[in-house]
């Protein structure tokens, strides 16, 4: 079967991590707002699941049209070509929280916070999910790119469960992802002690790494990236991301605003070609601010119900 097979879309995405993807890949946040954005029903895709570096490859080895959660290009871009076939990326779309978890049975670092990435060096193994060393910091990569101890897993319920069964050690993983598979695994294993008393949470990453989501066709690209900033603006992607239960909502002000930022570059290559420099940069700065405030508004009114 070759991708777009009776003109069904594929969309390509990892084994289910929830909140981001349940139910065989056909819910969570991903497919939530892929399907928002496109304004289309989740039926309207053919949905396979596969490992995160599988993920990575799919558009570029022909087996789908869609790849979700994907790495975007680090040059902005948001084009390359993967086997000769061009992948057009989204701006970011969702947010993930890393944090490293270790075990209080193993008593790593006498379970208090460990304070810099270098002192994982010896301890592990450390489980992350594929592609992590090339998306968590030059300090990640520096200390990992060659360590033994690093071993990533295409399977992020097969992540955890490998932790929690393995002594000594770390899990480098989205928090709410973590939660979720943790919580199904020690209500069936443990003593009736609770999940937050079993596990030390170390923050050593930025608040939040960003994914994108890559597609063969230019046009249903730029689709995704004008609905994207249409429910920023409706603040659905908000009201998502707490539907989820993703660990801060906050996070939409900073994923939308970029979002939105980055759409008005794009419209300023195309639709505002008449201006001169300082016009166009002034009306990306007035629509950028007016959407900053705009959000931030909004985000006040719903925390405060």
């Amino acid at each position: 079967m070759t991708a777009a097979e009776d003109n069904v879309p594929i969309v390509a995405l990892t084994y289910d991590i929830p909140p981001y993807i349940i139910n065989e890949g056909t819910g969570g946040l991903e497919t939530a707002i892929l399907t928002s954005a496109l304004d289309k029903g989740t039926d309207e895709f053919t949905y396979r699941q596969m490992s995160y570096d599988e993920v990575e490859t799919a558009i570029g080895s022909g087996v789908a049209d869609i790849a979700l959660g994907v790495t975007l290009p680090s040059d902005g871009s948001y084009e390359k070509e993967d086997n000769g076939i061009p992948i057009y990326y989204s701006y970011p779309s969702w947010p993930f929280h890393n944090y490293i978890f270790t075990k209080t049975s193993d008593n790593i670092n006498n379970n208090e916070p460990i304070t810099s990435i270098q002192e994982l060096a010896n301890i592990g193994p450390v489980y992350t999910w594929e592609g992590a060393v090339n998306e968590l910091g030059d300090e990640f990569y520096n200390t990992f790119v060659s360590n033994t101890n690093y071993q990533p897993i295409g399977n992020q319920t097969e992540q955890v469960e490998l932790f929690w069964n393995t002594s000594n050690a770390l899990i480098v993983i989205d928090r709410s992802i973590f939660l979720a598979i943790s919580e199904k695994i020690v209500n069936e294993t443990s003593d009736d002690m609770p999940l937050d008393q079993l596990f030390v949470e170390h923050n050593l990453f930025d608040p939040i790494t960003t994914f994108g989501i890559g597609f063969k066709s230019k046009d249903m690209r730029d689709e995704f990236n004008s609905g994207l900033a249409q429910i920023c603006c409706s603040f659905d992607y908000y009201e998502l991301l707490v539907e989820y239960g993703i660990e801060s909502a906050d996070d939409s002000k900073e994923i939308c605003v970029a979002a939105s930022d980055e759409n008005i570059k794009y419209m300023n290559g195309t639709n505002f070609g008449v201006m001169d420099g300082n016009g166009a940069r002034s009306m990306v700065l007035l629509l950028r601010t007016v959407l900053l405030v705009v959000v931030s508004f909004t985000l006040f009114l719903f925390q405060g119900n």
